[in-house]
């Protein structure tokens, strides 16, 4: 991986609703970090915390989205330090769809010896059922915070704490689900 692209400026908060003027990666760029992924899945708050699976059910959206199926026209990648033997990353790929200015927001671990991908987790996204959020204090503690539904179908809400360890590996210090807001009586 290359490490001399743009740092982003620590601690981000709401990171999903900022845009960053920086521009696109260089195609070779996006070649190497799309390559890093292959064609597994990319991670949603399931793969760190099983009582997420009651949020997901709710909209079970980009629950089996691979990166390698987002378009690579528009990827931005920022640089965010490093932990112990590991390299941290945010990944920004738009998905081109113009009208909803919808994008996904990957944060990525890579070892510092081999630039092999070590751990990865989509923190940010918006579909129609749901919107994640992401604050990133350093560049080992993270956050993410998600809403589902709209209005009267509101559904459970999630936040968590993560740590990313010396080795690169991503691990869920808090999570907490929170129930889908009462139904309002009708008249």
């Amino acid at each position: 991986m290359p490490t001399a692209l743009v740092s982003l400026p620590l601690p981000l908060d709401e990171g999903f609703a900022l845009m960053h003027e920086h521009p696109p990666a260089t195609p070779s760029v996006v070649g190497c970090v799309f390559g890093l992924f292959g064609a597994g899945p990319l991670k949603s708050p399931a793969a760190f915390d099983r009582a997420y699976g009651r949020v997901f059910a709710h909209h079970e959206e980009d629950g089996t989205l691979v990166l390698d199926s987002l378009p690579r026209e528009r990827v931005q990648l920022f640089r965010l330090g490093s932990v112990g033997d590991a390299h941290t990353w945010l990944l920004r790929v738009d998905s081109g769809f113009d009208l909803d200015d919808r994008h996904h927001d990957v944060l990525f671990s890579t070892s510092r010896a081999s630039g092999a991908l070590v751990d990865q987790l989509l923190v940010g996204g918006r579909g129609i059922y749901y919107r994640r959020d992401y604050d990133i204090a350093a560049p080992d503690r993270f956050a993410i915070r998600e809403d589902t539904g709209r209005g009267a179908d509101a559904g459970p809400g999630y936040r968590a704490r993560y740590r990313v360890g010396s080795d690169g590996r991503f691990t869920l210090e808090a999570g907490e689900v929170s129930p889908s807001p009462p139904m309002a009586s009708s008249p």
